[in-house]
């Protein structure tokens, strides 16, 4: 065996292997030339498909990545688009209550809850969903009975869209969470959120007849001190003081009337009072040696001085007002907030002979208390 190995670089030898080993030999040089070919052309297919991913599929790939970034662009723009004009045409404010925990006295039966808000200026509130719930006694069922109807009630939902940007730490809201909208207190039921996280939607059913719990954030920056402003500007409240000679013939004058207060029990014990100020400011016409604008001027001043909050004390006459002289006695009712946007009308002249033109501020007044 060992010569024929040594002799195998020549054909006659070859020929002697073939005649001693006979088929098993060309069955062994057929699969060797089979498994060649088969990895030739298994090589071959590899490149194909390594040359098409890299020239093909890798730029298709970066080419959708790019798309699709642009397209989710687009989408935040439309989103964001879309939600200022809905907050333009349908914002109203909401105030969002998460609950954190609550606890009960066991010995007094008092109950205390921590609660955390997040104040939304303009949220879209969509139209409610009015629905009358059936509850039917088990005489419905009862055989030989005639049918007996139960109580009706019709219950409310309300859908409200929160945008991400007025609340970028909302916290994440749960069934026993609610809104306040309108001094009415909305359960939620569900939370849905918008596509690219842009917001959210949320389902409150209306609690009809409960105390919504509000949190009123109080405040006062600013006070209008009346009779006069810092251009010497006469300044008279109506049935509070007297149109004399001199304030009708003065050049620039302000009147300020307050209708109300309007009030309204929203529930038991929780009352609204709304008061409406409205101040006319009269400019007479100077020629060239007086300022044309002073009267937008003077609207300036009061526009500033209507968007701040009132402090109400519990000043007066009557039992339970404050004494003078005993601070124990004074208490604090609340505040006045504005709850609609302070307007400026101009009139110009309304007159042909009295030359005299005319701006009117106007806003209303909100305030909340409880007995």
């Amino acid at each position: 065996m060992d010569s024929l190995l040594l002799a195998f670089g020549e054909f006659g030898d070859a020929l002697a292997i073939v005649k001693l080993y006979g088929p098993f030999l060309l069955a062994a040089v057929f699969f060797v030339w089979r498994d060649y070919k088969r990895e030739d052309r298994l090589s071959k297919r590899i490149n194909t498909l390594e040359d098409e991913q890299r020239n093909i599929i890798i730029p298709l790939v970066k080419q959708c990545s790019s798309v699709i970034a642009e397209n989710t662009v687009v989408m935040q723009r439309l989103e964001k688009n879309t939600l200022y004009r809905m907050k333009r045409n349908y914002g109203a404010t909401i105030d969002i209550y998460k609950l954190i925990s609550t606890d009960t006295n066991v010995r007094t039966g008092k109950k205390t809850v921590v609660r955390d808000v997040t104040r939304i200026r303009r949220a879209p509130v969509l139209p409610g969903l009015q629905k009358r719930i059936v509850n039917q006694s088990i005489s419905l069922i009862s055989a030989n009975k005639q049918m007996v109807m139960g109580g009706t009630y019709d219950m409310s939902r309300r859908r409200f869209i929160v945008d991400r940007r007025d609340a970028p730490e909302l916290p994440e809201l749960g069934t026993d969470d609610w809104v306040v909208y309108d001094h009415r207190k909305w359960q939620i039921e569900s939370v849905e959120e918008f596509e690219v996280h842009a917001g959210w939607v949320i389902t409150g059913r209306e609690l009809v007849g409960e105390v919504p719990d509000e949190i009123l954030q109080l405040s006062a920056d600013h006070l209008l001190v009346l009779g006069s402003t810092d251009n010497d500007i006469p300044v008279i409240v109506e049935h509070l003081h007297e149109r004399s000679a001199a304030f009708m013939q003065a050049d620039d004058r302000v009147e300020i009337r307050i209708t109300g207060p309007v009030t309204e029990e929203l529930s038991k014990g929780y009352h609204r009072l709304l008061v409406d100020v409205n101040v006319l400011l009269t400019s007479r016409y100077g020629g060239i040696q007086k300022n044309g604008y002073q009267i937008i001027t003077n609207a300036g001043l009061f526009h500033t001085a209507l968007s701040q909050s009132i402090p109400v004390w519990n000043y007066g006459d009557e039992s339970g007002d404050y004494q003078e002289g005993d601070p124990e006695s004074q208490i604090f009712l609340g505040c006045l907030q504005p709850a609609r946007a302070v307007k400026v009308y101009h009139f110009g002249q309304n007159d042909k002979t009295d030359k005299l033109k005319q701006t009117i501020v106007d806003t209303r007044y909100e305030l909340n208390i409880s007995e």
